[in-house]
């Protein structure tokens, strides 16, 4: 496949393994949620409001839930756009900010971005419960163990980055090279067991990696198509 651009070669990567030639599924995790399918440019309101929207039904439970919980304290990774991330003017924005704006007018709940911190940490604070929401997450056994996923509401292939001089035509290519991931992200942990050949580099967010892999510290650069493309 051909370099998409001057800087580097992507390629969509197809296998029905769970691995980096899978692709993506982010998912919005929640404990009261229902699903949705709505596409709007909004802030997060407080809450009560709805703006118009159509409420979304829910069970005596989950308005029990709601009930009990009145400000919903959502994870967020201050370093992954186009998803998510917090602007120059302190504001939470992104694909999944428009998502969790949505579900909060249809809701008419407050919530409240819990920014300053890396995805890893975000991952922890839910996990004890410190947080209540944290989006784009993928499912995997080990984080079925403490969260409850939604259906997917977007899909992104998996892709690997090169420099134009090292092109890369899939995983085997990679063999004996330093290959980049976001650390903590699925991807790190499904390559480390279904590819324990390659030599994986972790850095704490995409632009790190990126910046790595332009400047040669690594071969390449395996994530998520949105991320590595924005």
């Amino acid at each position: 496949m051909p370099p998409t651009d001057s800087a580097s070669h992507r390629r969509n990567c197809s296998s029905p393994v769970p691995s980096a030639c899978a692709c993506i599924a982010a998912f919005l995790i929640v404990t009261f949620l229902a699903t949705f399918s709505c596409t709007v440019h909004a802030q997060l309101v407080p809450a009560g409001e709805t703006q118009g929207a159509a409420a979304i039904p829910l069970t005596a439970d989950e308005r029990e839930w709601l009930a009990r919980h009145r400000d919903i304290r959502l994870g967020v990774d201050v370093a992954r756009p186009p998803f998510e991330h917090v602007d120059e003017k302190g504001a939470y924005t992104g694909i999944s900010a428009e998502f969790i704006a949505a579900a909060a007018k249809r809701l008419g709940i407050a919530v409240v971005p819990q920014t300053g911190m890396q995805w890893t940490e975000a991952m922890e604070k839910v996990k004890v419960g410190d947080i209540d929401v944290i989006p784009k997450v993928t499912p995997s056994a080990a984080r079925e163990q403490f969260l409850i996923f939604t259906k997917p509401y977007t899909t992104y292939p998996s892709v690997i980055v090169t420099r134009k001089d090292r092109l890369a035509g899939g995983l085997g290519d990679l063999r004996g090279l330093k290959v980049g991931v976001n650390k903590g992200q699925i991807i790190e942990s499904n390559l480390e067991r279904d590819h324990p050949e390659l030599s994986l580099v972790p850095y704490p967010d995409i632009e790190a990696g990126l910046r790595a892999l332009a400047t040669g510290e690594c071969d390449a650069f395996i994530d998520n198509l949105g991320a590595v493309a924005y």
